[in-house]
């Protein structure tokens, strides 16, 4: 039976505080699969010490009990704990007694504080020794459970840390004493310094006139030269297949070869023909089991006969010291540009969310992107009903003017497999059946194209061209989709913003026509304010008011605002005719984005007007106009 002591119970609220929900969340008392956490408790009171000692061992933990500090600081010869719960007061070395000996001995795992002089300045003094948590008398097991856990968490993860830290230096040492071993081959960290310096060394081990450096492509299953010298032609750029010429042989059994007579050998590559050297020795390059390259050194000394076996082992002695060089540059290359686009990427974000005017965002992500990618045109498509609407585009025409054809016919199956996938498409090299015209004589090449997602929600898509194939690799996707969550969420905030602003705007505009309706019982006055706030609201070069006549017969412009006010106010036309009649008949409301492409619209009263209406939104008895194309909303 727990003792009065222990079954002290803290208020549900209280609990709260120590206890999570889901008392799951705290792992198992193991530092690792069938290794206990090692738990020591010490306390003056043998009744806690038993209880204490009684509840964790059956939780599975590892327990040793000692009845004053000095006992612990002993016990610690025999036993290193994970986590220590001690008394703060104790006769015979208290807690502090303890955390002072715990630092002065460099022991560095949590300790739980316990007891029943609870102060301020007691628990900051124990902090300050390096307490890690804090428990009062009299507490509730569970309590203490929860804080034990926290702690094993807290021991299980410095642990990792300190073993990750542990591999870190053993293979920073291992590596040191490989590049001491190399510091005479390398002495940059260029990629193209190091082949250099590479191919130089190898030469001279040999005594002989050149050589070449080939590096293997894994994905177009190929041998590039990347670094070649000698008397006779640069062969850097060339390729070989696998298999192809001594190079291609090499790398495709992994073993070195030596041909004495390159020129007369029946696997000579083509292009090597007339190469200018007799004999050429190559050696595999190989990190970690994975083709790196090969490593040709040849000569043009007919009286040396070939190279010799020894030579051959020279080079193979230092095939991994070159392929460790090559491996070591080659990433030092990709993590200075990872970086470099890093810090590049974090500037052009900051930029991006700089603004939540969605207008003036979405001209800022085409523009920044031009930091990230090199593109002859982008643009931004923006879901809406069920389909993507261009919105904006790189390079800029002039307002009114069509996009450029490449953006504008853009193929929409290419949406359909963003929106499937949610991740970025790279097309390297549009097939030719898909190219789809830039010009008479171009087409659009490269292509690179990312969903805007937020929350499982696709805002839309970002875009970009290029009329040159293979300018944008596999390899882009990442950093796409880095930039277009980037871009997604700065799009998101902005539509809220906007869409906050609009709903302020409306109030204030509903606000301001029920003060028009209260200030005057002038009809004309209440329709023509009504109309100048409604024009000020929804940002339109016209708005007007029809209404029925008696007879329903004809509708009348009561009132209106904006181009061609005057002649449009008293205008009247038949009742069934145009946009306006439509919606009087069907009672219900009508948006045309493009009246030259509606054949109900009633083009009399521009003609009367001489106001060119591109688009109209009209709401009952309510007309309004716009000069430029969709420029109404749902």
């Amino acid at each position: 039976m727990w003792s009065h002591e222990f079954k002290t119970l803290l208020s549900n609220k209280s609990r709260q505080q120590y206890i999570p929900d889901d008392d799951t969340s705290f792992p198992a008392p193991f530092l690792k699969e069938g290794i206990a956490l090692r738990l020591l408790v010490v306390d003056d009171e043998a009744a806690v010490r038993r209880q204490l000692r009684r509840l964790f061992v059956d939780e599975g933990y590892k327990v040793v009990i000692a009845a004053s500090g000095k006992e612990a600081i002993a016990a610690l010869a025999n036993f290193s704990p994970d986590i220590v719960i001690t008394d703060l007061v104790m006769s015979n070395g208290d807690g502090y007694f303890m955390l002072e000996q715990f630092l002065e001995q460099g022991i560095d795992c949590p300790v739980i504080v316990i007891t029943g002089y609870a102060s301020q300045e007691s628990a900051v003094k124990a902090l300050r020794l390096g307490a890690y948590d804090y428990v009062t008398k009299p507490f509730d097991l569970d309590v203490i459970s929860a804080a034990v856990r926290r702690a094993a968490e807290n021991r299980r993860l410095q642990l990792e840390v300190d073993e990750g830290r542990k591999r870190q230096e053993t293979q920073i040492s291992e590596l040191s004493a490989l590049y001491d071993t190399s510091l005479d081959l390398v002495s940059h960290l260029s990629l193209s310094q190091v082949l250099q310096s590479l191919l130089a060394r190898a030469i001279d081990l040999l005594h002989a006139q050149g050589g070449n450096i080939h590096l293997y492509d894994e994905a177009a299953q190929q041998l590039t030269v990347v670094a070649s010298r000698g008397p006779w032609s640069d062969y850097t750029g060339h390729t070989l297949h696998l298999g192809e010429g001594l190079a291609g042989r090499v790398a495709q059994s992994g073993q070195p070869l030596r041909v004495d007579d390159y020129s007369n050998w029946d696997g000579c590559a083509a292009e090597y023909e007339n190469c200018g050297f007799i004999s050429v020795v190559g050696v595999p390059l190989i990190v970690q089991n994975r083709a790196l390259g090969v490593l040709n050194v040849e000569d043009d000394d007919a009286q040396r006969g070939g190279f010799s076996e020894v030579d051959e082992a020279l080079l193979m002695r230092l095939a991994p010291l070159a392929a460790l060089a090559i491996e070591r540059a080659r990433l030092f290359e990709q993590e200075s540009k990872r970086c470099r686009l890093a810090d590049m990427l974090r500037g052009v974000l900051a930029i991006i969310g700089s603004t939540l005017d969605l207008e003036e965002l979405q001209t800022l992500i085409l523009e920044q992107i031009a930091w990230v990618f090199t593109y002859d045109s982008c643009a931004l498509f923006q879901v809406q009903d069920g389909r993507a609407d261009l919105v904006a585009w790189q390079p800029f025409s002039e307002p009114g003017d069509a996009p450029p054809r490449e953006l504008s016919e853009t193929p929409r199956h290419l949406f359909s497999t963003l929106l499937k996938g949610r991740h970025a498409l790279v097309l390297s090299k549009v097939p030719a059946e898909m190219r789809w015209p830039v010009g008479e004589q171009v087409a659009v090449q490269s292509w690179i194209g990312a969903p805007l997602v937020v929350r499982d929600r696709i805002l839309g898509f970002l875009t970009i061209n290029s009329y040159t194939a293979n300018t944008y690799k596999q390899e882009d996707e990442s950093l796409m989709m880095a930039f277009a969550r980037q871009a997604a969420s700065a799009l998101a905030n902005a539509h809220l913003y906007a869409e906050a602003e609009r709903n302020w705007r409306e109030q204030e505009y509903l606000q301001e026509i029920a003060q028009v309706f209260n200030s005057t019982l002038d009809l004309q006055q209440v329709l023509t304010l009504v109309m100048t706030k409604t024009n000020e609201l929804l940002g339109v070069e016209a708005g007007s008011v029809a209404l029925l006549t008696p007879d329903r017969r004809e509708l009348v412009f009561r009132a209106a605002v904006g181009g061609g006010a005057n002649t449009v106010t008293g205008y009247r036309m038949p009742a069934d005719a145009g946009i306006v009649g439509w919606v009087i008949q069907h009672q219900e409301s009508l948006l045309v984005p493009d009246v030259g492409r509606d054949p109900r619209h009633y083009v009399q009263v521009d003609d009367e007007s001489g106001f060119e209406t591109r688009s109209i939104l009209c709401v009952g008895q309510c007309r309004l106009a716009l000069k430029r194309v969709a420029r109404f909303k749902r």
